[in-house]
């Protein structure tokens, strides 16, 4: 038999919606027997395919709910067949295939809900038989099953690995149970595959350096070579490590918009080995030779003015054409930092009447942060460094002074980028100051292909009226919040935004998700009083109730209503945004297509105006009780009477079969 791996057909999110759907051939695996192939017939389906009798779907498919598998193989001895799977957002899995078998993707991440308000297919949800966050693996290349005398330890194994963080692990599973699951190495090759050559090898394919590898035991450690260094003042970088006085060559900067690390302070440097130069670009992080360091010390502020404690210091470092981040912590008297393990670490810290919950990153958590969506540097851009900086007591534009030395191997434009404003700097706009927060600090996910699953893109690159965040509907959880935007202009408690940045706690919904347990209180008022200045497209007509409707729900003769003015009012509403409806719509709430026959108008508008009372099966907010809709109350306040009645007959005449789905004329006054 022929199996046949395929992927959900869209970058983000399931678009598509499936990797949930038997009625397509994506996001599956699919069993084929081509062993009688013809011209007109090239392959025929197994008899014993595990969907040949549901309505409705395509018999090739052997599982499903995958979102983008990434490297297959069997095993003839032990007949297992094991598939890698690319998450998205924090999960990274591979599966021990099985006949019939829903993987859960999109409404499961590996075995963590994603979309848990899309319909999960006919079958149930099985999770995986292995699954890695994203401190781990970000990018899973599925590998092979272990046969051979080279490495009898792992005979029978599944050797895997990471194209991100090129690490390679192993696992044995007899079928029933997990037998043992350990890593093997720890490379910095992008991992694109595996293959078994002839006398045992096990090769590792090689994409970022064309190159094919042998796994081999690891031999000791040159006598000569030096090992990484274990402190901070090991590294180079500091004459003084009590003063952060740098050594000639490491370059001291500053930037426009600080990210927020739970009020800490930031000093930052970077520095190029020898004579090699960065290449300087605009818009984008600037281009760093092999052997680079960015340089980054957090430190708390004390009280009573005194000196400030400092807690971590980062070290990005490029090597063979990667970024990897070193954490070092500090040491209670300041003396010295100590380098934290590849895991990372957490640490309670009181100071100055405050209690820090403060997150050590693993190796892999930097790259969720420097991930290829953000291109990997955050801060050095054109933008963030156009500013003054102070030199032997005078103020020089820093891009000026960076050309001035010979950093660069390019001409810095003479017409410099805007700076992107200073988030607390009152004097500034406040809209720039909200656009720089949010892309400072949230662009690094919410960007086109990055790790944020809700449809926003806050790059400051992107118009205003692109980024989908004002007067866009929230696609995950509403707190209950009526009429809930992700932005609602001059509603900031109607805003999604504004409660997730002032949330803290494991399952609160709070943003950012990781790395911050204390509230940016400064930046909430910022973007509260933003979001109060904002003036709405379509401002709130009237709370609306199921009273208001009373008469034209009763009367007998119905006048036909505008129905190019209901399809505008469903795009004005958002329902657009959520319900697929017709060949538009997105996929979040159920799909409208035929509800004109299913619902009554009556029932029709008591589910706009009161989501919750009837939840359709899997479209309820996880861990609400009562149940409460993903849907938020409110969404047709900014309807007229007349719009809304409009918007109920778009709904009723799209149920009707013989009825076109799109009217061109556009009548009024005129009778069913």
């Amino acid at each position: 038999m022929l199996y046949i791996t395929t992927g959900d057909g869209t970058t983000d999110s399931d678009q598509r919606v499936s990797g949930q759907a038997l009625d397509d051939l994506l996001g599956s695996v699919l069993r084929i027997d081509v062993r009688q192939a013809t011209t007109e017939r090239p392959y025929t389906v197994p008899p014993d395919n595990p969907f040949l009798d549901q309505p409705g779907a395509r018999p090739e498919i052997w599982a499903y709910g995958l979102r983008n598998p990434w490297r297959m193989t069997a095993d003839r001895k032990s007949g297992q067949i094991w598939v890698g799977n690319n998450g998205q957002d924090l999960w990274e899995t591979a599966h021990l295939l099985g006949r019939g078998e829903n993987y859960g993707w999109s409404v499961f991440e590996g075995n963590h809900p994603f979309y848990p308000n899309r319909q999960l297919g006919p079958t149930p949800h099985v999770p995986p038989t292995i699954e890695h966050p994203h401190s781990e693996f970000r990018s899973l290349t599925g590998g092979v099953i272990y046969r051979g005398e080279k490495w009898p330890e792992l005979d029978g194994a599944y050797v895997y690995g990471d194209y991100s963080t090129g690490r390679i692990w192993a696992a044995r599973h007899d079928d029933k149970k997990m037998l043992w699951h350990r890593e093997l190495a720890d490379t910095s090759i992008q991992i694109a595959g595996f293959t078994l050559a002839p006398g045992g090898d096990l090769i590792v394919i090689d994409h970022g350096g064309n190159a094919l590898h042998r796994l081999v035991k690891s031999p000791p450690p040159p006598a000569n070579a030096p090992p990484f260094p274990e402190l901070l003042s090991e590294t180079g970088l500091f004459k003084s490590l009590t003063e952060q006085s740098p050594e000639a060559g490491v370059i001291a900067y500053q930037v426009n918009s600080e990210g927020w690390n739970d009020g800490a302070t930031s000093q930052r440097w970077m520095a190029v080995p020898g004579s090699e130069k960065a290449v300087y670009k605009s818009d984008h992080p600037w281009n760093f030779p092999n052997r680079t360091a960015l340089v980054q010390t957090l430190s708390l502020p004390a009280g009573e003015g005194g000196p400030a404690r400092k807690v971590e210091t980062r070290v990005l470092l490029r090597q063979q054409n990667e970024w990897q981040g070193y954490s070092y912590r500090w040491n209670k008297d300041g003396g010295d930092a100590v380098l934290v393990p590849s895991s990372g670490a957490d640490a309670e810290i009181e100071e100055s009447g405050q209690k820090y919950s403060w997150r050590f990153p693993s190796r892999a958590q930097c790259a969720l942060c420097h991930n290829r969506a953000a291109l990997y540097v955050l801060g050095i851009t054109g933008k963030q460094l156009n500013r003054l900086h102070e030199l032997e007591g005078d103020q020089v534009n820093q891009l000026a002074l960076l050309q001035r030395i010979g950093f660069f191997s390019n001409q810095v434009p003479e017409t410099l980028p805007e700076p992107l404003a200073n988030p607390r700097e009152v004097a500034e706009p406040l809209e720039a100051r909200a656009h720089s927060y949010l892309h400072t600090n949230c662009s690094i996910c919410h960007v086109a292909s990055g790790g944020g699953n809700a449809q926003f893109d806050v790059h400051i690159k992107i118009p205003r009226d692109k980024r989908k965040v004002i007067e866009a509907r929230p696609q995950h959880a509403t707190f209950g919040l009526p009429d809930a935007m992700i932005v609602a202009p001059g509603r900031p408690d109607a805003s999604v935004l504004l409660h997730r940045v002032s949330r803290r706690g494991k399952g609160s919904g709070q943003m950012p998700p990781l790395g911050s347990s204390h509230v940016d209180k400064e930046a909430v008022e910022m973007l509260r009083d933003w979001i109060a200045g904002l003036n709405p497209s379509r401002p709130i007509v009237k709370e609306w109730t199921m009273a208001d409707f009373s008469a034209e729900l009763a009367a007998s003769d119905q006048r036909q209503r505008h129905y190019l003015g209901g399809r505008e009012a469903f795009g004005a509403t958002g329902c657009i945004q959520c319900h697929k409806f017709g060949e538009d719509g997105g996929s979040v709430g159920p799909d409208l297509n035929g509800i004109g026959k299913r619902a009554t108008t009556r029932e029709l508008l008591e589910s706009i105006l009161e989501p919750s009372r009837h939840i359709v099966e899997g479209f309820a907010i996880p861990g609400t009780d009562p149940a409460v809709s993903t849907m938020p109350p409110g969404m047709i306040n900014v309807l007229g009477k007349e719009q809304v009645l409009d918007l109920l007959y778009y709904l009723k005449r799209n149920g009707r079969p013989h009825v076109a789905a799109i009217v061109t004329e556009y009548r009024h006054n005129s009778h069913a």
